[in-house]
């Protein structure tokens, strides 16, 4: 639909009107009654008009206002995603000969002068001699904040005393990277093309995602009387699959699974993480849930680059295409493929001067393929470049 001037629909009502009477022709004066009719109804047609093309613009989520986009996201059963934290694995060695107790509190790592991680313990932690005990901190504030692995780091706290006798070190958090806020921009398109619309799994898969720790989660709820696998796993009737990217496996995962259904969940021995909604209501006094972490798949990306040494030298490029590609596909949220007009666009942003990419072609395994694909058990990480 359009939206139609008054004047519009008064001239084609004028018009359709002397077809009707040809040869002769309305007067499109004041003083015919016949025009002053088509002016009022000219009038009530351009205000119908306009408030259907309002209306059919309203819950169409690539053309209706900011506004109106809440609405329709919850249309479907979705709404604006808040970001997450970045995590950090942070190990406390024990140097002495002796046992040592962390006491409860909070301990912070100040990564910068605006961004730290922290962590709380709730009661003290006994740590034997010369072993460790890892614990998971997260970030202040929602975002990406990268750290590399570091054999010694400072750890402070206000409300406990740290004993001399504790080293603490880092490891890289690659896998533990937060991002911020979903923009206006993103809702919009995903609304606009994902196929996942309101139930009670994803409506859950929504909940999960809310929390900050948590990067992304496939369910699956098989609903058949027969067996159905998903990836590796084999998911019995009626039980619930979870597979999760996150930074810390919490109670409150099964309290908010536990407040939408109450599911038997998929556990793969030796593999699954157990979280547990304490109370009364269960017979055994909690519902047990079992969280597992996506799969990685590896892969590899060979780039045919033409490279004109006048301007860049071939371990310049390298370098720069490496660290862009590596941070944008060794990912902790699923994505279904990865395709060459992806990494093009990834070079693209690079601006490398005396730079022609030729062709770009993808190695899983023993195999070359023109795009990789991943199930939604998988996430992507891209293992090594070449041919360049």
């Amino acid at each position: 639909m359009e939206i139609m001037t008054f004047d519009t629909i008064l001239t084609k009502l004028c018009d359709y009107f002397d077809e009707l009477i040809s040869p002769k022709k309305i007067a499109r004066t004041n003083t015919n009654i016949i025009y002053l009719i088509f002016k009022a109804i000219s009038k009530g047609w351009e205000i119908i008009n306009n408030v259907c093309v309002t209306l059919s613009n309203k819950f169409d989520p690539s053309s209706c206002t900011d506004s109106d986009l809440e609405s329709t996201g919850k249309l479907v059963g979705t709404k604006q995603r808040l970001g997450s934290v970045s995590g950090l694995h942070i190990s406390a060695y024990n140097q002495s000969i002796t046992p040592v107790s962390l006491p409860a509190g909070t301990y912070v790592y100040n990564l910068s002068e605006d961004v730290s991680f922290s962590f709380t313990l709730d009661e003290a932690v006994s740590i034997t001699a010369e072993t460790s005990v890892s614990f998971t901190a997260l970030s202040d504030s929602v975002g990406s904040y990268p750290v590399t692995q570091q054999n010694n780091i400072t750890i402070t706290s206000e409300d406990a005393e740290i004993p001399a006798e504790l080293i603490f070190s880092c490891t890289n958090n690659k896998s533990l990277l937060g991002h911020s806020d979903e923009t206006i921009l993103e809702f919009r398109q995903r609304i606009n093309t994902d196929t996942e619309r309101q139930n009670i799994v994803n409506e859950l898969k929504e909940k999960l995602l809310a929390l900050p720790y948590v990067y992304d989660c496939t369910l699956a709820f098989n609903q058949t009387e027969s067996d159905i696998a998903v990836g590796d796993f084999t998911v019995k009737p009626y039980y619930l699959l979870i597979v999760i990217s996150t930074a810390k496996y919490t109670n409150e995962i099964a309290e908010i699974i536990a407040s939408s259904a109450i599911y038997p969940t998929v556990k793969k021995e030796g593999v699954s993480h157990e979280v547990e909604y304490v109370n009364d209501v269960f017979a055994s006094g909690s519902y047990k849930v079992y969280l597992n972490d996506f799969k990685q798949k590896d892969f590899v990306i060979n780039i045919n680059a033409n490279i004109d040494s006048t301007y860049n030298t071939s371990n310049s490029v390298k370098s720069k295409i490496e660290s862009a590609l590596m941070n944008t596909f060794n990912s902790n949220v699923y994505r279904a493929n990865i395709t060459a007009e992806d990494v093009f666009t990834e070079i693209n942003k690079l601006e490398l001067s005396g730079v022609k990419i030729l062709g770009v072609s993808f190695k899983v395994d023993s195999s070359e393929l023109e795009y990789v694909s991943f199930n939604k058990t998988e996430l992507p990480n891209l293992t090594n470049i070449g041919g360049i």
